[in-house]
């Protein structure tokens, strides 16, 4: 009798036994993934700027004036560069040895503004310098020597006089400075000019100033005779006087003062 109850137990007890592994089978296990007890950071969407392209104007008439450096080399090829554009009128006036300084000898004022009220143009581009580093008369006819303080107060009320006449006049005005001279005397006088011109021409919303200092220097800004083009070739850029520009310098300068029209107007061929 003993061993039957003894039997039953043992049976009874695989039985249970049985169940649970079974139970254990049949339910999937948990699983816990470790990244999920991490905080997640929060992503802010990105706000995606299109921006809105401004649609440049186009210009009909330009007017180039100035001192010899318009008359040969940069003032021909200026011309020339620009008058491929269509619907693109170019006119080119200059005269040697003239310039802001001696209006006993030429006076730009009134021949600008002669200029301005016949051929209409949008855009003036000007360059004046290269004869204007000498002795200059004040209003009342004192002479003031280059290296008296008195000439630039002088001579900068005379760039102010020329262009408060010629700005209301056209819609936009560029101011081209000079480049280096290969005389270290004389293109130390030209540098002081550009800064008197780009002094000035800050002070006015429709004229810019086109700085070529830069690419007839060196990195130390010293003169150098040979300048590679847009296209990487070497050449000469000033004739034997050291101031007036080879076809070549002419063309880089060129192209410099075309770059910068084309980033306020629309010059299309």
């Amino acid at each position: 009798m003993v061993r039957l109850w003894l039997l039953a137990i043992l049976v009874l007890v695989s039985v249970v036994s049985i169940f649970k592994i079974k139970k254990l089978l049949i339910r999937p296990a948990e699983v816990i993934n470790p990244l999920s007890q991490i905080q997640q950071p929060t992503i802010t969407p990105v706000l995606t700027i299109i921006p809105t392209l401004i649609e440049k104007k186009q210009i009909n008439k330009i007017l180039i004036v100035g001192d010899s450096m318009i008359v040969e080399g940069f003032g021909p090829r200026l011309e020339n560069d620009l008058s491929v554009y269509s619907d693109l009128e170019v006119k080119r006036r200059g005269k040697y040895s003239t310039g802001l300084n001696r209006r006993d000898v030429f006076d730009w004022n009134k021949y600008s503004l002669d200029l301005i009220e016949e051929f209409k143009p949008e855009v003036l581009i000007v360059m004046f310098g290269a004869n204007d580093s000498q002795n200059i008369l004040d209003n009342l006819g004192q002479p003031c020597r280059v290296s008296d303080p008195e000439w630039d107060e002088v001579y900068t009320r005379r760039v102010e006089e020329y262009i408060a006449l010629i700005s209301p006049r056209v819609e936009k005005i560029y101011w081209v400075g000079q480049p280096a001279a290969r005389e270290p005397v004389f293109s130390g006088r030209l540098k002081h000019l550009d800064e008197i011109y780009e002094r000035e021409a800050l002070k006015w919303n429709n004229i810019k100033y086109i700085s070529t200092w830069e690419r007839f220097t060196t990195a130390e800004g010293k003169y150098q005779a040979i300048v590679a083009d847009d296209g990487g070739l070497r050449q000469r850029v000033k004739t034997d006087d050291g101031i007036h520009l080879t076809y070549h310098g002419s063309k880089i300068m060129s192209q410099l003062v075309i770059g910068v029209l084309k980033q306020d107007f629309e010059l299309e061929f």
